[in-house]
Formats: structure tokens, C-alpha cells, sequence
């Protein structure tokens, strides 16, 4: 997912540190919603949540799944 938010942001002429950034640029210039910015958001908080060893559920795997998919949809409709 980072890899093709990246990649959008370089067919869009902009440039990021890293897929946050590139996402945040591309909310701005109204290339992706607001809606995926947040879908973003709550998969970095879970992904920490991980990799600090706090608990996950298979309802947290699932979600983070769920918006990956989401996320990815909406940059190949971007």
C-alpha cells in the first residue's frame, strides 16, 4: 500500500518522505478523499499498536485488512 500511495504521488509530480506525506499531499490537491487519509490514519495506529506488542484482536487483523483493501481501491481510482 505505501509503495502505490508513493508511486501516486510521483504520477502527480509530488514528492514525500514517506507514504503519510504522500497521502496528506495528495488529500490537499483533492486527488484522494479525506475518508482514505483517515482509513491511512487507523491503519498506522493499529500497525503500532503491533508493533509495540499491545494486544490485537483477529477483529483488529481483520479491520486492518478491511482498509487496506479500501485504501488500495481508492488510489487505483485516483
Amino acid at each position: 500500500m505505501e509503495e502505490a500511495l508513493q508511486g501516486l504521488a510521483l504520477a502527480h509530480t509530488l514528492s514525500s518522505t514517506d507514504a503519510a506525506a504522500a497521502g496528506r499531499a495528495l488529500q490537499q490537491r483533492g486527488i484522494l478523499p479525506a475518508r482514505t487519509i483517515g482509513m491511512i490514519g487507523e491503519m498506522r495506529r493499529l500497525r503500532n499498536a503491533a508493533a509495540h506488542n499491545q494486544d490485537i484482536s483477529v477483529s483488529d487483523a481483520l479491520r486492518f485488512r478491511n482498509l487496506a483493501k479500501g485504501v488500495l481501491n481508492e488510489i487505483r481510482l485516483a
